[in-house]
């Protein structure tokens, strides 16, 4: 069972019970809006803690998808720096974070984030905690298998849903046994990712498929986190 919370922003309502309808599954919100599953893994283990449910917008580029799920999760990054001002250490991970300002180079501690974070745009707070994404290999396509908190605080990659001996339906190889990565791509859109699919929602978890035609990201924490965030 997946629970979740709507944002009131989406201004989530119920018709009147004579207009209900079994087949909506979005709760009467713009059909432009669609649920996505994420899975939590550290990395080199196994699954972390609960699935999560994000309501993201189908036109979102994946640019935009990266910088609105960092948006989400970006209160944990504060939390953690707050700890470290506050006591001197966390337990979250096996170091202290080691964050630089993108383009000062100047190591950040928690003022700093704060100041950032109320002066700069999203994307300059996103190259922070992702320098290894802004890299030549990275953006050439030589990607590693794993990246360590200072390269990458976690990793997203879309879960290969596609059938034993068929090619993935992402990056459209047969030998993809990992998850493929999340492109930084602001050319492709949401809705692009559910065609991959052949589908204009996520609903397959709602007709017993288990949501293997849905589009499911997977979110991985790098490996120095003891706990999640």
């Amino acid at each position: 069972m997946l629970l979740f919370e709507i944002p009131e922003e989406l201004k989530p309502a119920l018709p009147p019970t004579e207009q209900l309808s079994k087949y909506d599954s979005n709760h009467s919100i713009h059909s432009d809006w669609v649920k996505i599953v994420f899975h939590i893994f550290k990395d080199g283990k196994g699954l972390l803690n609960l699935p999560r449910v994000l309501w993201v917008n189908k036109k979102w580029n994946l640019q935009e998808l990266h910088l609105n799920i960092f948006d989400y999760y970006k209160d944990l990054m504060i939390r953690w720096y707050k700890e470290i001002k506050e006591q001197g250490k966390s337990n979250k991970s096996q170091r202290p974070p080691d964050y630089k300002h993108p383009d000062t180079g100047e190591a950040l501690n928690y003022d700093s984030l704060m100041e950032m974070i109320q002066k700069e745009s999203l994307a300059q707070q996103y190259k922070t905690f992702f320098p290894a994404m802004f890299t030549k290999e990275y953006q050439s396509g030589k990607l590693k298998r794993s990246y360590s908190q200072s390269e990458m605080i976690y990793f997203l990659k879309v879960e290969n849903t596609s059938s034993y001996r068929q090619n993935c339906h992402y990056c459209e190889t047969s030998s993809c046994t990992q998850n493929c990565p999340l492109p930084f791509d602001d050319s492709i859109t949401v809705l692009d990712m559910l065609h991959k699919t052949a589908q204009e929602d996520n609903i397959s978890f709602y007709h017993n498929e288990r949501g293997k035609s849905d589009f499911i990201l997977n979110l991985v924490w790098a490996s120095e986190f003891e706990t999640p965030l």
